[in-house]
């Protein structure tokens, strides 16, 4: 099956302060992994860089197949998300044509709105790798968690998504996903939540939260 392989990349705004160093990362057919990491510690420059956006410190990538969203999309809240859906390039569902957002100037929904909007635009693209960039900010649990259902039945058709999320609780919606997660400026590889949670880095990045797994296999965020 096909896969995007990375070896020996390092990222950074400036070449003599690297975010990450020697990375390490694949991405295969199907595939969903959540991108973690501290305030600053690299992840929107991680994701720009897999696209072509942010040059490399070192190494080579060539971008090809994919679909970014980025974040914040402050340029594209004075057009109509009908308007949107052109600039990427695909045909509005009829499902898409339902949001609010679609008929209307994006400044003029809430920012749940247009982010829910933005992200089900580019899922539409008919792209092998989706990067997505804090898709989860400023939505409800009932968005998010719809959300969270449309990227899993996009792998169904090979899709594979690098997700970066902000939000603990943004994990529990996708306890089977690989994990990577930047700790100084290296990015640790974990299959899933079960094993990343027996790490002590991970742990201090949960830090003071704890993340536990009940009787059921069902995992739970607390203190």
């Amino acid at each position: 099956m096909s896969s995007l392989s990375i070896e020996r990349l390092s990222v950074g705004y400036v070449p003599a302060m690297p975010l990450l160093e020697n990375v390490r990362f694949s991405l295969h057919a199907g595939e969903i992994c959540l991108l973690l990491g501290a305030n600053g510690s690299g992840k929107s420059c991680f994701l720009s860089t897999l696209t072509g956006v942010t040059p490399p410190i070192k190494g080579e990538i060539s971008p090809s197949d994919f679909s970014y969203l980025p974040q914040p999309l402050e340029h594209a809240e004075y057009l109509a998300g009908s308007e949107f859906v052109q600039i990427l390039g695909v045909r509005a569902s009829e499902d898409l044509k339902t949001l609010p957002a679609y008929s209307s100037k994006l400044h003029e929904v809430s920012r749940g709105q247009a982010q829910y909007f933005f992200t089900r635009a580019v899922l539409e693209r008919n792209t092998r790798y989706h990067f997505l960039d804090e898709p989860f900010s400023n939505l409800d649990n009932r968005h998010a968690f719809d959300l969270s259902v449309r990227i899993k039945q996009a792998t169904n058709c090979s899709k594979s998504f690098l997700i970066s999320v902000h939000k603990l609780s943004e994990l529990l919606l996708f306890p089977e996903a690989k994990l990577a997660l930047i700790h100084d400026r290296k990015l640790l590889i974990f299959s899933k939540l079960a094993e990343a949670s027996e790490s002590r880095e991970f742990q201090e990045f949960l830090s003071p939260f704890r993340m536990t797994q009940t009787l059921d296999r069902q995992w739970t965020l607390g203190w």
